[in-house]
Order: C-alpha cells, then sequence, then structure tokens
C-alpha cells in the first residue's frame, strides 16, 4: 500500500485530503484541529516568556558572595532543574547557569558547588570537574557523612564485605540504606584501608 506522501505525489489525493491524513497519523482530527493546537502552544511560550527570563526569575540573586537560591523545582538532592523547551527536555539550574555565564560545556565535565549548597545557582560558587573531583569534595567536605570521621569503620568493613560476596554497590546502598555516592567513595577513596590502619592505631 502506498503512504500517504506517495499518494499525493502520485496525484491519488489532494494536497488537502494529503494534510489531512497526515494530521490524522499524528493523533489528531485533521489539519485544521493540528493548526489550531499548534498556534495554542505557540502563544503559550509566547506568554511565558523568553528561556532567560523564565531562568531569572527563579533566581534569588544576592550578593556577588552569597548563594543564589533556586527558587523553582528541585529534585530530591536539593538541585534545582529547569525546563528548556517542554516537560521532556530538563537541565540542572546550576549547570544553565553555568553556561548562560561561561558558555557551553566540552566533554563529560560536571558542574561542580564550591559553596557545597546544592540549591545555589551564583555563577561565581560554581566550578568544572570531573566526576572524582565531585566525589574528592564529598569526601573533604564530610558530605553525607562521607568523611571517615563521621563513618563508623564497622559500617564500612560491612559495605566491603558485601561487596565480595557480589552485591553490587547499588544494592548495597539499598540494603543499608546509604546513598550511592557514600558507597562510592568508601571504594573510590580507598576507605577500607584507612579504616584498618585507623583500628591498628587505637591498638597502638
Amino acid at each position: 500500500m502506498k503512504s500517504i506522501w506517495h499518494q499525493f505525489r502520485d496525484g491519488d489525493i489532494s494536497s488537502t485530503e494529503y494534510h489531512n491524513l497526515w494530521a490524522i497519523s499524528k493523533g489528531h482530527k485533521n489539519w485544521s484541529d493540528y493548526i489550531n493546537k499548534r498556534n495554542h502552544m505557540t502563544k503559550r511560550h509566547k506568554k511565558r516568556g523568553t528561556l532567560n527570563e523564565r531562568f531569572w526569575s527563579k533566581v534569588n540573586k544576592r550578593e556577588e558572595d552569597e548563594c543564589w537560591e533556586w527558587m523553582g523545582a528541585k529534585i530530591s538532592t536539593g538541585y534545582g532543574h529547569f525546563h528548556l523547551n517542554g516537560k521532556n527536555t530538563k537541565i540542572s539550574a546550576h549547570r544553565l547557569m553555568y553556561i548562560l555565564t561561561y558558555g557551553n560545556i566540552i566533554g563529560n565535565l560536571i558542574v561542580r558547588h564550591k559553596c557545597d549548597n546544592h540549591g545555589c545557582v551564583n555563577p561565581n560558587h560554581l566550578i568544572l570537574g570531573t566526576n572524582q573531583d565531585n566525589v574528592n569534595d564529598m569526601v573533604e567536605r564530610g558530605r553525607n557523612g562521607a568523611n571517615l570521621d563521621n563513618v563508623d569503620s564497622r559500617l564500612v568493613l560491612l559495605v566491603h564485605k558485601l561487596q565480595i560476596i557480589g552485591m553490587t554497590k547499588r544494592g548495597i546502598a539499598k540494603k543499608l540504606g546509604l546513598t550511592k555516592s557514600l558507597v562510592d567513595s568508601m571504594f573510590n577513596m580507598g576507605m577500607l584501608g584507612r579504616v584498618n590502619r585507623k583500628d591498628e592505631d587505637k591498638d597502638m
């Protein structure tokens, strides 16, 4: 069977019939219904304002050295997120702020917070880095209990024992009620060796 386009190309259907059939194939009643919905969406986006207007309306801008809190939607970890053109095109608010201020981000680099405030979008508090840099920040600053001084050595040993018997890091985190990033840090930063050395120091 010929496609709608081939029927129109071969003169089997008129232009009006082609447009109506195309609109129906996309879930609309007819071509007029498609046009009406498209115009409605265009008007709605114009009413919402430009990307910059929508973004900055959600920023609590303060002094240059202070945190600028994101006043829009946030995920459970406290990071803000922003819809670019629709519900399916989300981006982290702090990442978008970095792009708007400094330009596109090349490679797989992430945007880190120097202030350690997930809800902050002050570009002066943002810096590029790798995932490992982020883990290092977490451990150094004691975020989520990742600093060894704030983690029970028995918990670290248990995590490693569960890994030895075949559990994944995600599975371990779920079983023990920990964040995946905390479990990652126990392996990435060599926390097991540090726990053993700490216990040896206590015995001495």
